[in-house]
């Protein structure tokens, strides 16, 4: 569990704020009627937070947005705009347009996303790891999970049963005396919490709402952890109140608050069999300097209604003291019953050289509660900021303690003489495209997704039971893994990487590589006369033509725009834009490649420029309608029924309300922005990278994997 102490700093991207918008293929227009999205698939992903709070992706087929989603209501009667059982989807309250008659069809395949703030849990009966994320889709079809085993695990999917979960995630637990996962969710338009319950055997995954008195109110008061108790009961923390909750087949009841204790702390855990709760970290705060500090100690209350009592330690290496309340958002806290063993972290800030700033660092700690000793298991436990935006799980069948990020899973040893030993899980199959940079189509229609490890991913959206898979063994260079864009060649059929770098901020590669359709080689391709280097640019395979604009060199924007010849091997210069930007959207309509938006530093750039691909002239396309709020800074975007398809979200909130979805039609030599109301789309939508499939059919993958037909 995450603390509370607040977020680290986080790096500045100077590509930037943390929203990314992807380009795609201009397709033949069927009516606009005839669009329609169903989910595909999405395997949950875990990213790791290096640079930015949550990583920045690119690629050259989409779009992409950097921070979260949140999730429509019940699955299973579609109100609020969830999927009906026949699949199709009722009015969107709170949204006008036309999306009813656009949007008429949402089948969601493993729409669970484990980004900041997700929660990895394991059903201890079953030794089964799932991951809960902020955001469910509400048109949740499939639902992955992990076996474990001794020396990993493999990747299963459950069909998705009952009432999909309304709201964002708080947190998610799982309960043995009810033999089920417990979820607190706070739901918008009201503002209110709900619990949710979730059975999961082998093949299903049935969520349930619970029908619950006594909730508190959605005040805005944010819950710091719920805690299983024995029998049917959990507490919940709030601020300095506790609340008791009592399960009762499909209701909930909730106690009043507890008397406040008037402590604060870094982090709490859970010990279901003890009744308690074990908190790390007891804050001081200076009202003369206006400094904070966290004192390394350790307490216990007993549950439901027992005060704090501190733990007394013995010796050992205990953590140092938190000074200016620093390190605090960094903290985690994991407790192993079967050795009666706490394990703490601490966040420090260090340099680092790469950016020239001050960024965290963590080291990990363990507390023998027996006999009190403090033990510096880790130090540095993991590199900068690892768990913030980490899932942490306790594996107590085989005494180890598991961290989901962006590379897969790692098991820390939490006892014996390894103890704080951390190794890679082998897991077949894998829990998705882990913070994937580009994607693409393969000629049978399966998706492929080149991960920032480098690592490329497979999904065949065409089987109900899919799953994502390695794709052979090449891995892109560490020089292009970042901010590439990644197309199929429909000459040879081969994967082309062109550009990327090897960070957010960090040296840019003018390099094409070239991949085996079948994952098996990956080799750099030498044309003479390319395009200087760059990551998060604009790109899209149109024809036998692969166009590349503007961008972010590690230093600045670019302003340029590339056609690669694929058939004649040849680069050529095409046009100049404005203005320098990252991240533009790219179409061909007509005898013209559009260029539209992207970011300019430190706004979006409105504009939208037509080229002639014949002689590079250029001119502006004038745009009427309202479109996405953010301007050019699309959080989605793939070119599709002869415009641009966007996505939207509003002042990084998301209240259900605001359509999300827009449509850039072009009219003659103009173009339209169409609002098509789509609220749903803020909680089925994280990040997504567009890749088009044919002339009435794309796709975006993400968290979220879905189509447009």
């Amino acid at each position: 569990m995450n603390g509370r102490a607040g977020r680290r700093n986080e790096h500045a991207n100077p590509a930037g704020p943390q929203l990314h918008a992807f380009p795609g293929v201009g397709m033949g227009r069927p009516s606009m009627r005839a669009i329609r999205l169903a989910a595909l698939g999405a395997a949950w992903v875990a990213i790791f937070a290096s640079g930015c709070g949550s990583t920045p992706m690119t690629s050259g087929d989409g779009g992409v947005p950097e921070d979260g989603s949140t999730p429509g209501p019940d699955g299973s009667t579609g109100r609020d705009g969830g999927p009906r059982p026949d699949g199709s989807v009722p009015p969107v309250e709170g949204c006008g347009g036309d999306v009813v008659g656009l949007v008429h069809e949402i089948t969601s395949v493993a729409g669970v996303y484990t980004g900041r703030e997700h929660h990895g849990v394991i059903q201890r009966s079953t030794n089964r790891l799932v991951a809960f994320g902020e955001q469910i889709s509400p048109a949740l079809a499939r639902f992955p999970y992990v076996q474990l085993d001794e020396v990993g695990g493999a990747v299963h999917v459950a069909h998705v049963e009952g009432d999909v979960p309304a709201g964002q995630v708080y947190h998610a637990v799982w309960h043995s005396g009810l033999d089920r996962f417990v979820l607190l969710t706070l739901e918008r338009d009201p503002f209110r919490y709900a619990l949710y319950t979730m059975e999961l055997t082998a093949t299903t995954a049935r969520f349930t709402r619970l029908d619950a008195t006594g909730t508190p109110p959605g005040d805005g008061l944010v819950f710091a952890g719920l805690y299983p108790l024995g029998g049917s009961g959990l507490a919940a923390q709030r601020g300095e109140e506790a609340f008791t909750i009592e399960v009762s087949g499909a209701s909930a009841t909730w106690s009043a608050p507890m008397p406040a204790t008037n402590e604060a702390h870094a982090v709490e855990v859970s010990d279901p069999e003890g009744g308690r709760l074990i908190a790390f970290g007891e804050y001081h705060f200076d009202p003369a300097t206006g400094t904070a500090s966290v004192e390394p100690r350790v307490f216990t209350r007993s549950l439901p209604s027992g005060g704090w009592s501190e733990v007394p330690a013995f010796g050992g290496d205990a953590p140092p003291v938190i000074e200016d309340g620093l390190g605090g958002g960094e903290s985690f806290a994991a407790y192993d019953a079967s050795v009666d063993r706490l394990f703490v972290t601490v966040g420090r800030l260090v340099h680092d050289p790469i950016f020239e700033e001050d960024v965290w660092q963590t080291g990990l700690w363990s507390l023998d509660l027996g006999t009190g000793t403090w033990q510096l298991v880790a130090d540095p436990f993991w590199d900068t900021g690892y768990s913030y935006g980490t899932a942490w799980a306790v594996d107590e069948t085989n005494h180890r303690i598991l961290a989901l990020a962006a590379g897969g899973i790692s098991a820390l040893r939490s006892d014996g003489p390894e103890i704080g030993r951390v190794e890679p899980l082998t897991l077949d199959g894998y829990l998705g495209p882990a913070d994937a940079q580009g994607a693409t189509a393969l000629e049978d229609g399966r998706l492929v997704a080149a991960t920032r490890d480098g690592s490329l991913v497979v999904f065949d959206p065409a089987d109900p039971d899919g799953r994502w898979e390695r794709l052979g063994e090449a891995t892109l260079p560490y020089a292009s893994r970042v901010g590439l864009s990644l197309h199929r060649d429909p000459v040879t059929g081969d994967l082309l990487a062109f550009g990327g770098g090897t960070s957010f901020g960090g040296e840019a590669t003018a390099t094409l590589q070239r991949v085996e359709a079948d994952g098996s080689a990956v080799a750099e391709d030498v044309i003479a006369g390319a395009p200087p280097a760059r990551y998060q640019h604009g790109a899209l395979v149109r024809g036998e033509t692969l166009y590349v604009a503007g961008g972010y060199d590690g230093s600045g924007y670019l302003d340029d725009v590339w056609a690669l010849d694929l058939r004649a091997r040849s680069w050529r210069r095409l046009a100049t834009l404005p203005s320098g930007r990252s991240r533009p959207a790219l179409l061909v309509v007509g005898d013209e490649l559009w260029v539209a938006g992207g970011y300019e530093g430190d706004a979006g750039a409105t504009d939208v420029t037509a080229i002639a691909i014949a002689d590079g002239s250029t001119r502006t396309v004038s745009v009427s309608g309202a479109g996405p709020a953010r301007a050019g800074i699309f959080y989605g975007a793939v070119p599709f029924a002869g415009g641009l398809v966007a996505f939207d979200l509003v002042d990084d909130t998301i209240d259900g309300t605001v359509p999300q979805l827009f449509f850039l039609e072009p009219v003659g030599a103009d173009a339209r922005w169409t609002a098509l109301g789509g609220c749903f789309v803020d909680r089925l939508v994280y990040e997504a990278i567009g890749v088009p499939i044919d002339d009435a059919h794309a796709s975006m993958v993400g968290p979220e994997v879905f189509s447009l037909r």
